[in-house]
C-alpha cells in the first residue's frame, strides 16, 4: 500500500484550520502542529515565515510530510511522536494547533480518525498538557466537532484558567466543525 493511503490528506477540517490561520501573523512565530498528516498546514505556516515543528504519531505521515516540505525547500522540523512525548519539556511555542482524531469509535483502523469511544480520547489528552508548551502570551487552535461535547471542553479549560472563542465554523451535512482559539 502506498503512503498516501495511510496518511491523512487535506479535507474540509484541514481547510477550516487553514482559514483560522490565514489572519494570524505567522512570520517569526514558533509554531507546533500536532498531528500533521500530509504536512499541508505546516507547509502553509512555513511558507508564511513561521518556525515550524511538526509532529505525527504515524511514521508514514512524517515521511510523506517531510518529502513535501523538501520539495518546497522549507526548513520544518519533523518528529514522530505521540503528541508532546518527543518534545523537550522546556520547549515553548507561540501557537500550537491540532486537528485531532475525533470520530467516535471502538476501533478504527486509521489512527488519524479514531477519537475513541466518546470521540474525546485524543482531545482530552491534548487538553491535559498543551499549556505546558505554550509561551505565556501564546495560544492554541483546536479543531472540534459538535459531536465531541463542547461544554465538556469548556469545563476542562475553565479548570485550567483558560477560555476559548470559536473563530471559524463550518456546517457539514452530518456535523458542525469549529476551530477554537484557546488562551488565558
Amino acid at each position: 500500500m502506498h503512503d498516501f493511503y495511510e496518511v491523512y490528506l487535506p479535507r474540509e477540517d484541514t481547510y477550516l484550520m487553514e482559514q483560522a490561520l490565514k489572519p494570524l501573523v505567522l512570520k517569526n512565530k514558533k509554531i507546533l502542529e500536532i498531528g500533521c498528516g500530509s504536512g499541508y498546514l505546516s507547509i502553509y505556516c512555513a511558507k508564511r515565515g513561521a518556525q515550524v515543528t511538526s509532529i505525527d504519531i504515524n511514521h508514514k505521515a512524517i515521511s510523506y510530510a517531510k518529502r513535501q516540505a523538501e520539495k518546497e525547500k522549507l526548513p520544518i522540523k519533523f518528529l514522530q511522536s505521540n503528541m508532546f512525548e518527543s518534545l523537550d519539556v522546556k520547549e515553548r511555542f507561540d501557537i500550537i494547533f491540532f486537528n485531532p482524531p475525533y470520530l467516535v469509535s471502538d476501533n478504527l483502523d486509521f489512527l488519524a480518525l479514531d477519537g475513541g469511544k466518546k470521540g474525546r480520547e485524543i482531545i482530552d489528552k491534548f487538553l491535559d498538557v498543551f499549556n505546558k508548551y505554550l509561551e505565556p502570551d501564546g495560544f492554541a487552535l483546536l479543531l472540534h466537532t459538535d459531536k465531541n461535547d463542547l461544554k465538556q471542553t469548556k469545563e476542562i479549560l475553565a479548570k485550567k484558567s483558560f477560555r476559548f472563542e470559536i473563530i471559524e465554523k463550518q456546517h457539514l451535512f452530518f456535523e458542525d466543525l469549529y476551530v477554537l482559539k484557546i488562551y488565558t
